[in-house]
C-alpha cells in the first residue's frame, strides 16, 4: 500500500511561496512566528484548525493584506490536513515544520531586494537569487 505524503522540495516550494509573499508584504517575522506558538497551544488535528482560524484572524486584524498570504498559507495547510488525516503526529509535525521552513526562509530573505521577490516561484528561484547577494 502506497502512503500518501508531502516531499521535501514541495514542502519547500510551498514555505518559499508563502514566506516571500510575506516578505513582500512587510508581514512581521514575530507574527509568523507566532503561527508556530498557536500550532503548539493544542494537539493533533484540534491544533490545526485553531492555527487555521488564527491565520483568517491576523489576516485582516494584523496583516492587512486582504488575504495575499493568508490565502496561500492557508491552502497549503489544507493540503498538508488532507494529506495527513489520518495521522494527527505526522499532520502537526508537518504543519509545524512547513511553518519553521516559511519563518527560515523569511528571514533569509532580508538581503534580497523588491524586485527579486517578485521572480521567487519556488525554493530553487530562492537559492539563486539568495547566492547572488552581496
Amino acid at each position: 500500500m502506497s502512503e500518501n505524503k508531502i516531499e521535501m522540495k514541495k514542502l519547500l516550494d510551498m514555505a518559499t511561496k508563502v514566506a516571500v509573499l510575506a516578505k513582500e508584504k512587510k508581514v512581521q517575522p514575530t507574527q509568523l512566528s507566532n503561527l508556530l506558538s498557536v500550532l503548539e497551544a493544542e494537539r493533533g488535528e484540534d491544533a490545526v484548525y485553531l492555527l487555521l482560524a488564527h491565520i483568517t484572524r491576523q489576516s485582516q486584524r494584523v496583516w492587512r493584506d486582504n488575504g495575499a498570504v493568508a490565502t496561500p498559507l492557508l491552502k497549503d495547510i489544507q493540503l498538508i490536513l488532507e494529506t495527513y488525516k489520518t495521522d494527527s503526529r505526522r499532520l502537526v509535525d508537518t504543519i509545524r515544520k512547513y511553518l519553521g521552513l516559511i519563518k527560515w526562509i523569511n528571514d533569509a530573505a532580508k538581503p534580497l531586494k523588491f524586485e527579486d521577490l517578485k521572480q521567487i516561484k519556488s525554493f530553487e528561484d530562492f537559492l539563486d537569487k539568495f547566492t547572488k547577494v552581496g
